[in-house]
């Protein structure tokens, strides 16, 4: 499988595929995991209900319940993510994922897309707050202003791939053994190469597939995945939660939204100060909501 697969990834050469860069990695990755959900099985992590976690997102995309609950394919053939995105040897096809995870996680994914704006380039510059990330002045409204941050909760037990533990194990084969686990975590983890990290994802997919062409049942499928992020810095905690399609059926995300919170304040020491409004349980009034929030905290963060 390997060397047919790599062969189909050189061939195509596509300007569309930028993230995988490294088509032997991705092949030696998605065999091993393939082996491995045949004949062991995954290492899984389910997630109880009434865990919190977040995601950022754009306004428009939280105008609604179902844009929250309902799994929108719109990066399913695109490359930009890690986790979800065309497949390398078939551009016809993909992943779609939607990504959450825990507080800590998220703000580092903010604060890391905003190290590298030039901050004197933003109105207000001067007179807002900043956060220094490594060296790194972060202006916080390019980090935090033009969003808001989703809170939910899992309403069911989620059954995911535990990927620190999926790591371990591949790192065992011949092929993926001279990495060693760490080696392996900081290729599946690197910062511009999704390689390793997408052929899990794939495998997940295709592992999916397998499962629900024998026996239809939603509780066997993986819903997706937990991940540290790559962009908390060694010692800290905090994971990636990344739901992901699933074959044959609409994928509702297992969620409940509980609030929509906007960010005030990030202190220098990294605390995070923020408003939190909640949802009405039936989405009603949901777009007006979201409207003001986004209207006060432009106020905030440009009076």
């Amino acid at each position: 499988m390997t060397q047919r697969l790599l062969k189909q990834i050189l061939q195509k050469g596509s300007n569309k595929i930028t993230s995988i860069k490294d088509g032997a990695l991705y092949c030696k990755v998605l065999d091993a995991f393939r082996d491995i959900s045949k004949k062991q099985g995954v290492p899984v992590k389910f997630l109880p209900p009434k865990t919190p976690i977040v995601r950022w997102t754009e306004p428009h995309f939280a105008l609604t319940r179902s844009q929250i609950v309902q799994l929108s394919k719109h990066n399913k053939f695109s490359d930009s993510n890690r986790w979800s995105g065309v497949f390398p040897h078939d551009d016809t096809d993909g992943v779609a994922g939607s990504y959450w995870g825990e507080t800590q996680a998220v703000s580092a994914e903010r604060i890391h897309y905003a190290i590298w704006k030039k901050a004197a380039e933003i109105k207000g510059y001067g007179t807002l707050p900043v956060l220094t990330k490594n060296g790194h002045i972060v202006l916080e409204p390019v980090a935090f202003q033009q969003g808001i941050v989703l809170l939910c909760e899992i309403n069911r037990p989620v059954k995911m791939v535990d990927t620190k533990s999926l790591i371990e194990r591949l790192s065992d084969y011949p092929t993926l053994k001279s990495l060693g686990v760490k080696g392996l975590e900081s290729a599946v983890l690197h910062p511009d190469d999704h390689s390793g990290a997408r052929a899990i994802s794939v495998g997940i997919m295709l592992a999916n597939r397998d499962l629900w062409s024998k026996q239809d049942r939603i509780e066997e499928l993986y819903q997706g995945l937990v991940v540290r992020s790559a962009r908390i810095q060694p010692g800290e905690q905090g994971n990636n939660v990344v739901f992901l399609e699933l074959p044959g059926i609409e994928t509702m995300l297992p969620l409940e939204p509980k609030a929509l919170i906007s960010v005030r304040n990030t202190d220098t020491d990294g605390k995070v100060h923020s408003r939190y409004v909640p949802l009405d349980a039936t989405g009603d009034n949901q777009q007006e909501m979201v409207e003001r929030v986004v209207k006060d905290q432009e106020a905030f963060w440009t009076g």
